[in-house]
């Protein structure tokens, strides 16, 4: 039995649609309340419920897409590396690596339904 075990190259590309996510001038959206502690509290009325804890800036969102290119050794016994489907061709794989993506400053900025980088306020 000959396997090919193709490995990704690292480190991953990672691209984003904008790299820099502004304050949209004029849009605020509201804060919600903390929705724990509507459930705890059962003698509030529903018009307590649905009023909101103010307003926040609304930041710019980018869409993230994480690329690679994998390889192998030749089989040949050589130590030729093989590229997957040429040097010139990276594979998304955001949807493989999307439950591993991480922001280093959730203050900043935070990462939504996978693939969406939502800014959060100033900063870098």
């Amino acid at each position: 039995l000959e396997l090919t075990v193709w490995v990704p190259k690292l480190p991953l590309q990672i691209e984003l649609s904008d790299s820099k996510l502004s304050q949209v001038k004029g849009w605020r959206v509201p804060i919600l309340p903390d929705r724990r502690s509507t459930r705890d509290s059962e003698d509030e009325d529903e018009e307590e419920r649905s009023k909101t804890r103010g307003c926040t800036l609304q930041y710019q969102h980018a869409l993230i897409r994480v690329f690679t290119q994998f390889h192998t050794t030749s089989s040949e016994g050589t130590d030729q590396v093989i590229t997957m489907l040429g040097s010139e061709w990276s594979v998304d794989v955001t949807d493989l690596v999307s439950d591993f993506m991480r922001v280093a400053d959730t203050r900043i900025a935070q990462i939504m339904e996978g693939n969406i980088l939502a800014g959060r306020e100033p900063g870098t």
